[in-house]
């Protein structure tokens, strides 16, 4: 391999403000710290607390777009 052609890796932590989950990753971001919004932890697909459209919600969505989807 040839030097000083490669990017240098660091270790990045990284914090989830939903959650507050801490983890670390490798990088090559300038920051020591990163913090995200949602992680595996707390995202609704992850948990298995996905929301469901209740059948009210999907008889509104038929209603105000009948004439569009007949077509």
């Amino acid at each position: 391999m040839k030097k000083e052609i490669h990017p240098e890796l660091k270790e990045t932590k990284v914090v989830c403000r939903g959650c507050d989950n801490k983890f670390s990753v490798m990088g090559q971001l300038k920051q020591d710290v990163f913090y995200i919004e949602v992680c595996s932890n707390c995202h609704s697909a992850y948990t298995g607390k996905r929301k469901v459209l209740s059948a009210g919600a999907i008889d509104k969505f038929k209603q105000k777009y009948n004439n569009f989807l007949s077509n």
